[in-house]
């Protein structure tokens, strides 16, 4: 849903498509794993994108920033449509930067951490090479971690200070919208708040936006302010954070708010688990209808019919499902029920 705002987005994405070739019996054939995404985003913003594994997030990910190939759709950045031009290309490396899931992976355990941090200024020529250690130590200043780290290899650093590496070296290119692709999963829950409050403090002075991948949504909760909701690669929900977690509209939506964990133990007991049935359908083989049909626990004939499309269900708020004017959803506090005060003292005859 576009901005009303008379400036086009930093990012909108329509339409996307991916598929993958996959061996179905004795032939491969191209499967889609991502179909009809749309997204748009402002600077500054900070937009969730979340989904059990498997879902797709990963790859609309990695194919907004032209790591794969979209079979389809548009991406246009600042209202330019990028085609598969160097110039587009060069646009997209300038704009959009990517961290990735597994910092034990992602940086070259053969270079040190001033080469790591240098060789994105080395290949968008964004600096002389006399000014690339000073800048590479003003990037890991801003994630937290002290020069003399330099020098060092990723395997002497810890998970979170790696992770921290992987911010910077995306960072230092001074781009307008961070990919963050799982990036705080791998780490320990303390280390988690810390690289998250980090990510906050850095868009609060640099007006960078987020695009934050995760399955997890209390993280999610804490970073952005909307959240979009995919279900075998198409969005079936999409609203404010807040609203989100107060009138989900969709029945795997409120599967997901009940499985966010409560840190208050007697909450937590209290609390009301929504527990999906039936299988997971194959990328090959997705029903006719509703894709959620086969777990969905409100599915009737009408969801078999025909595939439901996002509409809107409220002023920013739109839904994937044709029963959703129906359906009583329960947010994250109404899924806690009422627990029993203590009885009052009986009155004295």
């Amino acid at each position: 849903m576009p901005s009303t705002n008379d400036a086009a987005p930093l990012l909108e994405v329509t339409g996307l498509a991916k598929a993958f070739p996959m061996r179905v019996g004795r032939h491969k054939q191209k499967v889609p794993v991502v179909e009809g995404f749309s997204l748009y985003m402002q600077r500054g913003e900070s937009v969730g994108l979340v989904g059990e594994s498997g879902c797709g997030k990963t790859t609309v990910g990695r194919t907004i920033c032209g790591l794969y190939e979209r079979d389809g759709g548009t991406v246009r950045i600042d209202g330019h449509e990028v085609g598969a031009s160097r110039e587009d290309e060069a646009l997209v490396h300038k704009t959009i930067q990517m961290v990735f899931q597994d910092p034990y992976t992602s940086l070259d355990p053969r270079k040190t951490i001033a080469d790591i941090l240098a060789e994105p200024l080395k290949v968008q020529r964004l600096a002389p090479k006399d000014q690339w250690r000073e800048l590479a130590g003003k990037a890991v200043e801003s994630v937290g971690l002290k020069r003399d780290c330099l020098d060092r290899y990723p395997f002497s650093l810890s998970g979170g200070q790696r992770q921290r590496i992987a911010i910077a070296r995306a960072l230092i290119c001074d781009p307008q919208l961070v990919i963050c692709d799982e990036a705080v999963s791998a780490l320990d829950v303390s280390v988690q708040a810390q690289v998250l409050n980090m990510l906050a403090d850095l868009q609060a002075k640099t007006d960078v936006a987020y695009l934050f991948i995760s399955h997890d949504l209390a993280v999610v909760r804490h970073l952005c302010s909307r959240i979009v909701v995919m279900y075998l690669g198409r969005i079936v929900e999409e609203a404010s954070t807040d609203e989100l977690f107060s009138h989900p509209r969709h029945p795997y939506v409120e599967a997901l708010l009940s499985a966010v964990p409560e840190p208050d133990p007697q909450r937590a007991r209290a609390k009301r688990r929504v527990e999906l049935e039936g299988e997971l359908p194959p990328l090959t083989d997705l029903p006719q209808g509703c894709i959620f049909s086969t777990r969905c626990p409100f599915a009737t004939k009408e969801c078999l019919a025909a595939r439901p499309q996002l509409e809107e269900c409220a002023p920013g708020h739109r839904v994937a499902c044709t029963r959703w004017r129906d359906l009583q959803l329960k947010g994250t506090d109404e899924l806690v029920e009422a627990i029993a005060a203590p009885a009052a003292p009986a009155a004295e005859s």
